[in-house]
């Protein structure tokens, strides 16, 4: 349990990740910000469509197709449109978050006496949990009728208390999607105890499930006890604590649409926003994230010579975590695969290719001029790279900063940039 594990799923190209998911819940519900509005309509315009990052939206199959018993006949025409323009959305990533929400999904749990009813209330019956309804049915819902075309659902999102047999994971597994949601991290200046930090996920029998790194506005507002905005703002608190004094886990805003029922709730959100947006950070799908911290945990690495070895992964784990003393005396000539690092504190973050297989080869000291790859701001894909010239791509939806490290003094540096050449 206490073993090292040098691949670091929280940091991508030398920056910490941020990422976002939306739990379906709410979505159908009036807003108190705007009259006649849909929570669902509030976040689309004030949130997704104000903020350029990557977000994993879910819908619950059954709300957004009017099948709950308190929704109108009507309901499911204006819902499905307001769907289809949020999945329309560029940076948007689809995600299902079930057909009729599952509070609790093992008969018997023990922690299903915390719940009035299992799923919601239906208008049609529907006694008994159905893995492969809730699972594949709602995925093949939103790909038929709700998912533009060439973007199919990429993650499950688990409802209620996200505790799912290992046959439900291994139904994501078989239709290609990851499984997302659990997990308690929710550690605060009141709660400041590694207790309140959830690991990365668990395992159930043979299948694996990525919990989410923070948890979701529920938790902050005392289950909507409130208050409504100083509560969920302090997960920026979180942030910060699992930052420092040792990184643990990535920026994640993790919310429901009910989020935008009341004007003091979207301001939190807005908040949040706000603060990511300022921060230097990597933002990253959930789906890339995922498969992430499931790389990171078969990631082996063998002994090649003294101080050399080889680092072999799936290549979606390009991270490794290493002592920055060590990191100085990386050999870049002797490392295929390592593009460079980035120092905080005693620790460094160092960053691969991609490669499924890495060097990584120590000098006697540390290299004194050696061009490295310190940070990106977006996704980086290298096509050349050499001590005098590198050819690269990178992409974001905001603008991109890139930062090169290790040059000589005075070095004259030339880049062009989309046939753009500047000195």
């Amino acid at each position: 349990a206490l073993a090292r594990q040098p691949a670091e799923p929280t940091q991508r190209d030398g920056r910490r990740m941020l990422l976002s998911h939306i739990d379906g819940d709410g979505f159908s519900n009036f807003s108190g910000v705007a009259a006649g509005q849909r929570s669902a309509e509030i976040v689309r315009d004030r949130i997704l469509k104000k903020y350029p990052l990557p977000v994993t939206v879910s819908v619950i199959e059954a709300e957004i197709r009017g099948l709950i018993r308190t929704q109108r006949a009507d309901d499911a025409t204006a819902l499905e449109t307001i769907a289809r323009e949020i999945f329309a959305l560029p940076h948007v990533e689809l995600a299902s978050h079930t057909f009729s929400h599952p509070f609790y999904w093992i008969e018997g749990d023990r922690t299903a006496s915390f719940y009035d009813e299992q799923i919601l209330d239906l208008k049609s019956p529907y006694v008994k949990l159905d893995l492969e309804r809730e699972i594949a049915g709602s995925v093949r819902c939103i790909n038929e009728t709700l998912a533009p075309p060439g973007r199919p659902v990429r993650v499950f999102l688990w409802s209620g208390n996200c505790r799912p047999p290992p046959e439900g994971i291994a139904i994501t597994r078989r239709l290609g999607l990851e499984n997302v949601n659990g997990g308690d991290t929710i550690i605060s200046p009141r709660n400041r105890t590694l207790t309140m930090v959830a690991p990365r996920g668990v395992t159930w029998g043979d299948e694996f499930q990525v919990f989410a790194p923070n948890q979701n506005e529920n938790v902050y507002t005392n289950n909507w006890r409130g208050p409504l905005f100083g509560t969920f703002s302090q997960v920026i608190d979180t942030f910060g604590l699992t930052e420092k004094p040792r990184r643990l886990k990535p920026v994640n805003i993790y919310y429901h649409f009910y989020s935008a029922d009341y004007p003091a709730s979207l301001r939190a959100l807005e908040t949040i926003h706000d603060w990511a947006m300022s921060q230097p950070l990597h933002a990253v799908t959930l789906s890339h994230y995922a498969r992430m911290v499931r790389d990171a945990r078969t990631t082996a690495v063998f002994a090649a010579g003294p101080e050399r070895w080889h680092v072999v992964n799936r290549g979606d784990s390009r991270t490794l975590r290493l002592p920055a003393a060590l990191a100085r005396r990386i050999d870049l000539a002797r490392s295929p695969g390592v593009t460079g690092w980035a120092e905080e504190g005693d620790q460094a973050f160092v960053h691969t290719d991609g490669s499924p297989l890495v060097t990584l080869a120590l000098g006697a000291q540390p290299v004194a001029v050696a061009p490295r790859l310190e940070s990106s701001s977006g996704e980086i894909t290298f096509r050349t790279r050499t001590a005098a010239r590198w050819t690269l791509a990178v992409k974001d939806l905001r603008p991109i900063e890139l930062v090169v490290a290790g040059l000589p003094p005075a070095a004259a540096v030339r880049a062009t940039i989309n046939g753009d050449t500047s000195a």
